[in-house]
């Protein structure tokens, strides 16, 4: 078990390590930049607007900590929801502090659609920068599928993993990000929720090894 765990957390900092110096070289920035310029195309359509800017507002900090909280309050899925929580504070806390020391610019591409009935929130910032990379919403919502898909080990679970590809198409759709800014948050997502999964298994032996 953990011995997957860390070929999983190694592939994943490879993976993170490699989007990060692309990014840093601007060796994607043309590919980013276009596929945003044809996203801003598809804007307009006042439903798939409003849908799509709900989808983005369920990553934000707010929804996820107050469903995090909720989780707490069941004793069933108190466990959950704290390991939801953690996360979600470590995610946050690490996105800020990565899209600081990147310093990556905010995507400049004015979004062309229908007017929001609230404005669109941005991603967390840490010591006051304006850094887009990586996504702290799609970090967000990956650990918090990544977690529930894991703690319950449900099958049906599964389907949770909508929710990310919703958040990260409508933070692409309303122009919040790059697309390398999104991989980068999934990466970061799921390798958050593999050290808590690591850690949670090495509380689990030892506490199995005291008992015999």
């Amino acid at each position: 078990m953990i011995l997957n765990i860390l070929h999983k957390l190694f592939v994943l900092l490879i993976s993170f390590s490699v989007i990060t110096i692309l990014v840093h070289y601007d060796i994607v920035t043309v590919i980013d930049v276009d596929t945003l310029y044809f996203f801003q195309t598809l804007s307009g359509v006042l439903i798939y607007d409003n849908i799509m800017w709900l989808s983005t507002e369920l990553s934000g900090i707010f929804s996820c900590v107050v469903f995090s909280v909720g989780l707490t309050i069941p004793r069933k899925t108190r466990r959950i929801g704290l390991i939801s929580l953690l996360s979600v504070l470590i995610s946050t806390i690490v996105c800020g502090y990565i899209s600081y020391l990147i310093d990556r610019d905010t995507p400049d591409i004015p979004f062309l659609g229908s007017a929001m009935v609230l404005e669109i929130e941005n991603d967390t910032r840490i010591l006051g920068n304006e850094g887009s990379y990586p996504s702290g919403h799609i970090a967000r919502i990956t650990v918090i599928v990544a977690t529930l898909i894991n703690q319950t080990h449900k099958k049906y679970m599964h389907f949770l993993w909508f929710l990310p590809f919703m958040s990260s198409l409508s933070r692409l759709y309303m122009l919040q990000h790059h697309p390398t800014d999104i991989i980068a948050g999934i990466v970061i997502g799921l390798l958050i929720e593999l050290v808590m999964s690591y850690k949670l298994q090495k509380i689990i032996e030892k506490q199995s090894e005291h008992e015999t």
